[in-house]
Formats: C-alpha cells, sequence, structure tokens
C-alpha cells in the first residue's frame, strides 16, 4: 500500500468537530460534505493520497483522469460558533 499524505497549514482550532464524507450509493455523503465545505467556506490544509482507495478515477474539467483523494478542510468557527 502506497500513501502520501501532504498538510500545507497546521490550523490551531478549539475543540472541533469532525466531519466525514465518506463514498457510498449516490455519493450523498459526499455531496453533503462538499455543500458544507462550500457554504461555511473552509479552506483546505491538507491532502491524502492511497492506493488503498476505491478503484476509480475521476474526471476534472480539463477532462484529464485522476485518481481520488480524500482533501481536508477546516473552518474556524467565529464567536460562539465551533471549530470544524
Amino acid at each position: 500500500m502506497v500513501c502520501a499524505t501532504q498538510i500545507y497549514e497546521k490550523p490551531v482550532l478549539n475543540s472541533p468537530i469532525l466531519i466525514e464524507g465518506l463514498p457510498g450509493i449516490g455519493f450523498v455523503a459526499n455531496i453533503a460534505a462538499l455543500h458544507l465545505i462550500q457554504g461555511v467556506k473552509a479552506k483546505m490544509f491538507g491532502e491524502i493520497r492511497s492506493s488503498s482507495f476505491q478503484d476509480f478515477a475521476m474526471s476534472k474539467g480539463n477532462g484529464k483522469a485522476r485518481f481520488p483523494i480524500s482533501e481536508l478542510y477546516y473552518y474556524k468557527g467565529r464567536g460562539e460558533e465551533r471549530d470544524l
């Protein structure tokens, strides 16, 4: 198994909550996680690539295939909001 992790930034968070969107039927969890990321304008801080991820490829807007990666995002809550 090959696994590569890239951390671009180490955010300082206060009691964060982990939310994970794993692939499944209809990619519902992935879609919900993407909606949350876009809704709170979360910032990507890292990526995980692994040969043990599902065996399929994704196509980007440029038509080139890429293997799936796990992107790591964070949201620093404002005021009484929780960090994610």
